[in-house]
């Protein structure tokens, strides 16, 4: 087959997503030796075949190559990054992206795929730079065409935007973004659900309860199959309006769907407001079983509770169980666990430990609310200061 044939060839391979045709073409041509071997579209056109067939390991090797031939060119870069990104491997998709930016920083869809895997490694302040360049270099170019394809890469960028601003509390700057997204055409890019699920979140998060709970229930209407985490936040939006039966409903139709330690967190807190302890800590004994994350969270929970209950041994051994899990698993301490022993101490009435707990939860964490009241109770210099709050 001379090159003619073959480009004709591998183009109506292409046309039709024949990528095991295009493999079968190329992957003999690509080896040592050979044409493919030293030729970047046929090198690109390869890996590009081996990720849509998901074969990574070869794509990556490929890729690699393609790096070696043209060293000064983005694209290898970036696409050996995506090889990355598909296998969750975020920290190594970082540093290829970043290679990529380092040869064409104006690379939209690298700044896209770059802050994706800062938000799915929770570094949410790393990610926000990215997103907010893909819109300047978006409305820099004025090219319609460039615009016309580059549009789909715009819009996501702006919904992960959205859902970064909600993880942050920036309410207000999410509710705007969605809202332009839902007046713009952004439901030919993104589902329906996921923007009135979003947009739910950030009305929540404003206090805006009514409308949120009407967003919401649009969401829900639209999932299908239905989805447990759109009820989830009903329930949530209902618990902070005290309407606990109503919100524990929504969990429980939640839990019928899947039960996810979150959502049982969730019933947890709603099973207390109802003055239901026993069911809150067989919830949370339960979310404990599931979860493998967030366990330290679960414990603190549980230490809250039992200390609600004056049972203070079960309430120190929870509370230094959050304390050891998360120094275990994220090398980080918990500066609310150890807060929450300065109230166990208190009720023991040892002042000096529960002086201790409180000079550790806030050297732990300087910005950590706390109450004032403590400053006297405990015979502290008023220089350590905070915003009041009850544990």
């Amino acid at each position: 087959m001379d090159e003619r044939e073959l480009q004709n060839q591998l183009k109506a391979y292409q046309r039709a997503n024949n990528w095991m045709g295009i493999v079968d073409l190329l992957k003999d041509a690509c080896r040592p030796g050979d044409w493919g071997w030293n030729d970047g579209a046929a090198l690109s056109t390869l890996g590009f075949a081996y990720t849509q067939l998901n074969a990574l390991r070869e794509a990556e090797a490929i890729y690699q190559r393609w790096i070696e031939v043209e060293p000064d060119r983005a694209q290898p870069f970036y696409c050996l990054g995506y090889v990355y990104y598909l296998e969750r491997n975020w920290q190594q998709a970082i540093r290829w992206f970043e290679e990529a930016l380092r040869l064409f920083p104006d690379y939209l869809v690298v700044h896209y795929r770059l802050a994706y895997a800062h938000q799915a490694l929770h570094t949410p302040q790393k990610a926000l730079p990215h997103l907010d360049r893909v819109q300047q270099i978006y409305q820099a170019n004025t090219d319609e065409n460039w615009q016309r394809r580059n549009r789909k890469t715009l819009v996501k960028a702006q919904f992960l935007q959205a859902r970064l601003c909600n993880r942050l509390g920036r309410y207000q700057k999410a509710r705007h973004l969605l809202q332009n997204l839902l007046n713009g055409g952004g439901e030919k890019y993104l589902r329906l659900m996921d923007l009135y699920y979003e947009l739910g979140k950030a009305y929540a998060g404003e206090g805006q309860h009514t409308r949120a709970l009407e967003v919401l229930e649009r969401a829900a209407e639209m999932a299908r199959p239905p989805q447990p985490y759109i009820y989830d936040q009903i329930g949530r939006v209902l618990q902070a309006c005290s309407q606990h039966a109503q919100a524990l409903e929504y969990f429980n139709r939640a839990l019928k769907i899947r039960r996810q330690p979150f959502i049982l967190v969730n019933r947890a807190r709603t099973n207390l407001a109802l003055g239901q302890p026993a069911l809150a800590i067989r919830d949370l004994h339960e979310a404990l079983k599931r979860d493998k994350k967030g366990k330290h969270k679960i414990y603190l929970e549980l230490g809250k509770i039992y200390l609600e209950q004056k049972k203070l041994t079960e309430a120190e051994h929870y509370l230094r169980q959050a304390i050891q899990f998360k120094q275990k698993t994220y090398h980080a301490d918990y500066a609310e666990a150890h807060y929450g022993l300065v109230f166990v101490h208190l009720e023991r009435g040892d002042r000096e430990a529960a002086r201790r707990a409180l000079e550790k939860a806030l050297d732990v964490n300087p910005n950590l609310e706390w109450d004032e009241q403590l400053i006297e109770v405990l015979g502290m210099n008023r220089a350590a200061t905070g915003p009041p709050v009850n544990f």
